[in-house]
């Protein structure tokens, strides 16, 4: 596949009349309002969007919200500001510092490719500057040297220019590596120069840049294809920062919603300014929870973490898991566990915001159901609650996580024991964890939890998923999900949807064990319904088959359905673009089989995506509508209420095929939402 060169550059019009953007929040630093900015465009990759980032006068960084335009390609004239004379100017109180854009998804333009490693290439080509944009680049250098490109799967990178002379070096190699035999060599070469001629690192990463971060260089190989992948969403390089708050209130909101985007354990650090009085709450720090400040911020030469300068730390933040290996949780109140946090994650962040005898730190736990809870250490208990959480032996157990999860220390008793030991405080109310206020020694989980609201009666179970289907308000942020149950008189009723927090929805929240709620009399559950958090892929792929996947249960939710078909026979799925889908497992050994490659290893059962069809999806290496009759053949699939994607109602097939999907793109011209979705 050998792609055609071209030297022509695009003339854009400078506008002295273009409208300026509205901005985002301050940041502390140019990478952070890009990623702003990038999680901004997420997905909308139709057309390109682009914009600036900018220093205001007291040092602080901003972006203007991502627009498109008319043409094929951002013109980023639009939002450029030109003096009288016509000259590039800074608006007043800002400098111009950097320039970030995105690419479309141009599988329609390739739909043919089928090579691994051509597609390979091509997935790495929309993730580096084109051409055009190396071009642009250059005839900007003078004015702004820095620039962002949004990627697809989370890919941001940065390309700073070094001087004149590198730049014009670098459109030279950018157009003899057209010539290259293959695209695969093509791509390699341009990023091997761009890396040589400029400083080209990644700040976001994802499969194209093998799940590293940092600084690309002259031996930058192309990722090997793969028929299973597995990437974790969200590696960011730290340190890293959202928007700056006039009240720690405002971080901790900002933090719990990054909390709420990421399944793993994690933690992170809220900076506070003291002359200024404001904070900021860093991005989730994945992997080891050891709560180190120097993951968090790089560390100095002296060893000792690199601060933001006027910046002092304020606290921590951290979060459990959202999924669990059943050996992980203990045998009694295991809904109650998954809404607290593990003791040794628990004692690790103790340890951390006590460190410093003269000044110790809050440490908020941001909690699966949605509460926010602070732990403030009081004297000389943090010793005794530090002991208490690593003692596994003694007449009186302590609350060490091989107590908690043998059940040799209660739950309850763990969290009455850390609510004695210090100051334990609901910031942020729940379900679990009732209104705000101080954790006192009457606490009981679900007290606030009574009668749940209920459906008419139906004669049959899918009348009464419709009814609730069209009850749900597909909202950004939460999921939502309930019970169908037969009544003692062959009726069939549903609860009103519940609200969650995470990215899939819990059955057990409906009516946890510990709440005042309990299931009317006679009456027996026959089947759940849910939403779930939409997790997008832009993989080489057609737009059929992108909204089959998101308009489907997952893998890991298919395997929920299908293990726990004595209790509820049946899963009924409201998907984002109004279908509703009806899976009812059937114990087949068809099914057996399926049940297999969509549960992961025994010691991975924490991370329900590491399962092998799961893998060969983000891979590629099966297609979504390939997914769907697989799971067609194993049980009853059926579309109850169609979409543009799903097509008319009725029972899928081995013979069923991909219907044209509608999507309602930002289109030209229009600004994305000024907040993440």
């Amino acid at each position: 596949m050998k792609p055609l060169p071209n030297r022509v550059r695009r003339q854009f019009a400078e506008q002295a009349n273009a409208v300026y953007p509205d901005l985002s929040p301050n940041f502390l630093s140019a990478d952070d309002a890009a990623r702003y900015a990038h999680q901004l465009i997420d997905d909308r990759r139709t057309t390109e969007y682009g914009g600036l980032i900018l220093q205001t006068e007291d040092g602080k960084y901003v972006a203007t919200l991502p627009v498109s335009t008319q043409s094929d390609e951002f013109n980023p004239y639009s939002v450029l500001p030109v003096d009288d004379s016509g000259a590039l100017s800074h608006p007043p109180g800002f400098v111009c510092c950097a320039l970030y854009h995105s690419h479309a998804n141009d599988y329609e333009a390739h739909p043919a490719v089928t090579d691994v490693y051509d597609i390979a290439a091509l997935s790495t080509r929309n993730n580096i500057f084109s051409l055009s944009d190396v071009f642009r680049n250059t005839d900007l250098a003078r004015f702004i040297g820095v620039h962002y490109l949004s990627g697809l799967n989370g890919s941001l990178i940065k390309y700073i220019s070094t001087g004149a002379a590198q730049d014009d070096a670098l459109e030279d190699v950018f157009v003899r590596a057209m010539f290259k035999p293959t695209l695969p060599e093509v791509v390699t070469e341009q990023i091997r120069g761009a890396a040589t001629l400029g400083q080209l690192s990644v700040i976001q990463s994802s499969e194209v840049w093998r799940g590293q971060l940092g600084a690309l260089g002259a031996d930058f190989e192309l990722y090997p294809p793969s028929s299973y992948l597995d990437i974790t969403p969200g590696i960011i390089a730290h340190p890293a920062f959202g928007p700056l708050s006039a009240t720690v209130e405002q971080a901790i909101i900002d933090a719990r919603s990054r909390s709420h985007l990421t399944a793993d354990c994690h933690y992170g650090v809220i900076v506070r300014n003291a002359a200024h009085d404001h904070y900021s709450a860093s991005e989730p720090v994945l992997g080891e929870m050891d709560f180190s400040l120097i993951t968090v911020f790089s560390a100095r030469a002296d060893g000792h973490p690199r601060m933001p300068e006027g910046y002092e730390l304020y606290g921590f933040y951290c979060a459990d898991s959202l999924y669990h290996s059943p050996k992980q949780l203990p045998p009694q109140d295991a809904l109650l566990f998954k809404h607290f946090i593990r003791p040794d994650f628990l004692l690790a962040g103790i340890t951390a915001a006590c460190s410093n005898p003269d000044q110790h730190v809050p440490l908020y736990i941001n909690t699966r159901d949605g509460a926010v809870l602070l732990f403030e250490a009081e004297g000389s208990t943090v010793e005794h609650i530090t002991r208490a959480l690593q003692e596994t032996q003694g007449t009186s157990p302590g609350y060490s996580l091989e107590n908690v999860l043998s059940g040799a220390a209660s739950l309850r008793d763990y969290i009455q024991g850390v609510a004695t030991a210090g100051a334990l405080s609901v910031v942020h109310a729940s379900d679990c964890w009732g209104d705000i206020g101080r954790v006192s020694a009457q606490w009981q989980p679900y007290a606030n939890v009574g009668a749940r609201a209920w459906s008419p009666a139906f004669v049959d179970a899918d009348t009464a998923a419709r009814h609730v289907h069209q009850q749900i308000k597909q909202e950004e942020g939460r999921v939502f999900g309930g019970l169908i149950c037969q009544r003692p008189d062959g009726l069939f009723t549903a609860t009103a949807p519940v609200a969650s927090y995470s990215e899939t929805f819990d059955p057990a929240l409906v009516y946890p064990s510990a709440s005042r709620a309990s299931m009317p009399t006679g009456y027996r559950v026959v089947a759940v319904y849910h939403t779930h958090r939409v997790q997008p892929l832009q993989l080489w792929r057609s737009a059929e088959e992108e909204q089959l996947y998101r308009n489907m249960l997952e893998p890991h939710e298919l395997r929920t359905a299908i293990e726990e078909r004595q209790w509820a026979q049946t899963r009924y799925f409201s998907a984002r673009d109004g279908a509703l889908i009806k899976y009812t497992p059937s114990g087949s050994e068809r099914e057996g089989r399926l049940l297999e490659r969509i549960t992961p290893r025994a010691d991975h059962l924490q991370h329900p995506r590491k399962n092998a069809l799961h893998m060969k999806l983000r891979a590629n290496a099966l297609k979504p509508s390939e997914y769907i009759s697989q799971v067609a053949r194993a049980g009853a699939l059926q579309v109850l209420e169609g979409s543009a994607a799903w097509g008319e109602p009725g029972r899928v097939t081995s013979t069923w095929k991909v219907a044209v999907p509608t999507t309602a793109p930002a289109g030209p011209g229009n600004s994305v939402p000024a907040t993440p979705e």
